[in-house]
């Protein structure tokens, strides 16, 4: 996978899922740095807008397809097909494209704690 940048992460967003809306794939940039934000902010480690190693891509994937296809859902988008890596689930509804928000809203959480957050403490005397 190597060091990616944000663009790198919405660009694996459009390929795994089908059927993304233009005025949602025309903002996945600034959703991939959303998902940055959210990283930093619960783990205080800041993956960058480039630079993005192996230990913050899944979260950020995950983080993003979650939120790609929740957008989707509230436009209403009408999918045929939701692609995951080898598995593919064709003549998708609203309560398929629900399932996977859910889905990748759990590998997202677990993604993200397995990164780890930094302990914050102060001394007392």
């Amino acid at each position: 996978m190597g060091e990616w940048n944000l663009g790198s992460v919405a660009e694996t967003v459009l390929t795994r899922v089908d059927n993304v809306p233009t005025n949602i794939s025309g903002d996945l940039i600034n959703i991939a740095n959303e998902t940055r934000q959210t990283i930093y902010e619960y783990t205080g480690q800041d993956p960058g807008s480039t630079g993005i190693t192996l230990k913050f891509q899944p979260a950020m994937i995950n983080m993003a397809i979650s939120e790609t296809l929740g957008l989707m859902q509230l436009e209403g988008a009408d999918v045929a097909s939701i692609k995951l890596g080898d598995f593919t689930e064709s003549k998708g509804s609203a309560s398929n494209i629900a399932n996977a928000i859910g889905y990748f809203d759990k590998k997202a959480h677990t993604s993200i704690n397995n990164i780890g957050r930094k302990s914050r403490y102060n001394r007392t005397w």
